[in-house]
């Protein structure tokens, strides 16, 4: 077929979509743990094949989010983050730093300080193990901890499709940050 006009945002997806699925990530077939999981994920799932086939809008996407809730913040007025538009604004305006270099940030943050990298609350910190230097704060909001606990989920789904063994006894499993 010859195809005269841009193909819609929505058919592209179709497209790429069925073609990636030759490779079905998350086949419906499974133990029944991993199908009432599969189903219970079917939004997480469509938008991390989403993420694989389309990786320069989803990371615009994330990227416009991020934008969004930090443009305000004493980070974001330093860097006039609401004036960037896109990820090659973003690259040429925002210089790559080292932990040391945001290091102020992040103690004002654990001061108690508001508003400094983002708009969204602070619940908790990460530390690093310092296996390399001291150990550094990592603030968690609860949208980042959602974006964690939602990667989880899919890994685990993974692991239910790999290894459908292990829905029928006791698990163990290390995870480190």
């Amino acid at each position: 077929y010859r195809i005269d006009r841009p193909l819609s945002k929505r058919l592209q997806y179709q497209l790429v979509h069925r073609c990636s699925m030759k490779y079905e990530l998350f086949p419906e077939a499974g133990n029944l743990p991993y199908q009432v999981l599969s189903k219970v994920m079917r939004k997480e799932i469509k938008d991390f094949i989403y993420s694989i086939d389309f990786p320069r809008e989803s990371v615009t996407k994330r990227l416009q989010q991020i934008l969004r809730l930090s443009k305000n913040s004493s980070m974001g007025l330093q860097y006039n983050l609401a004036s960037i538009q896109n990820l090659d604004q973003f690259r040429q305006n925002i210089p790559i730093q080292t932990y040391t270099q945001i290091e102020h940030w992040i103690n004002r943050i654990a001061n108690g300080e508001t508003n400094i990298l983002q708009k969204n609350k602070v619940i908790s910190f990460v530390e690093t193990s310092g296996t390399t230097a001291k150990p550094k704060l990592i603030p968690v909001t609860k949208e980042w901890a959602d974006h964690i606990a939602k990667a989880q989920r899919l890994w685990a789904l993974s692991i239910l499709r790999d290894h459908p063994g292990v829905s029928k006894g006791a698990l163990f499993n290390i995870v480190s940050s």
